[in-house]
């Protein structure tokens, strides 16, 4: 099998398009922001006011991190598993060690939560030919796809990537020792470990450390609890156009090198 090759980075509205979805203004207003990179000034539009608090501009860093609060069927997981794909094909992968794989990590409050995001995932990947054909091996619960990257000297490697998912439950060891373009903690408001305490924090500094340069972190929920990972980034970063820790942006940073910026999202 070829595999995908790399070449020109493809925007994730355009890849969407590829694929045959259509984003409700919302959902384009959030891509063209979150994952493209555009200001939400230049956007524009009601949906942009809405879904980002009024927030004109973001320092570059803030995409590292998204948290999307969303109710119900309002496209979310289905757009979360999007992302992961196009972080699987897109992120760069020069930070992986020669005969080393990359992982995005699909985590869900249940296993069978987790694997409807793969689902998802696995099926836009077969409506394009040239990403079907990349896959080497998939089961319930990942998918491998190989991609060829150009090195020095002109030579062609392949690299694999693995799109897996995993249940809150198997806890914050799950992502360990992995290289990850991306995390995505759907439902992150219901996240408990195995023995029912909650462990959203947990599970999100674990994965958001391995996450490298190029990829993204996605917290994504229905609200629920008025305490919690999800809760405490929105009541203190939505809207806000300065930061909790540092007087600059509406940013929060935890750690040194990583920002965090809150996003609304509703059903439009």
């Amino acid at each position: 099998m070829g595999g995908v090759r790399e070449g020109r980075r493809v925007r994730f509205v355009e890849f969407c398009k590829r694929v045959g979805v259509v984003l409700t203004p919302g959902q384009m207003a959030l891509s063209r922001v979150c994952f493209d990179g555009e200001e939400p000034d230049a956007v524009g539009g009601s949906e942009a006011r809405e879904l980002f608090g009024g927030v004109e501009k973001y320092d570059g860093m803030a995409r590292r991190v998204v948290t999307v609060v969303a109710g119900a069927r309002s496209g979310k997981t289905y757009l979360s598993a999007l992302r992961a794909l196009h972080l699987a094909i897109v992120t760069p992968l020069v930070r992986l060690a020669p005969g080393g794989e990359a992982f995005v990590m699909l985590i869900g409050p249940s296993k069978s939560h987790a694997q409807q995001i793969l689902r998802y995932a696995r099926g836009a990947a077969s409506l394009v030919p040239a990403i079907e054909s990349s896959i080497v091996a998939s089961s319930p619960d990942h998918f491998t796809l190989e991609r060829r990257t150009a090195v020095a000297g002109g030579k062609v490697v392949a690299q694999r990537v693995n799109v897996l998912c995993v249940a809150a439950t198997a806890g914050g060891q799950s992502a360990r020792g992995k290289t990850l373009l991306g995390a995505f903690l759907d439902e992150a408001a219901f996240f408990r470990d195995e023995n029912y305490t909650v462990n959203d924090r947990d599970m999100f500094d674990a994965a958001t450390v391995r996450v490298i340069k190029g990829g993204q972190t996605i917290v994504a929920s229905t609200p629920w609890a008025e305490s919690g990972l999800l809760f405490e980034r929105h009541k203190d970063h939505f809207g806000k156009r300065k930061a909790v820790d540092r007087k600059s942006t509406r940013l929060n940073s935890s750690h040194q090198i990583i920002s965090y910026a809150v996003f609304c999202l509703k059903k439009k």
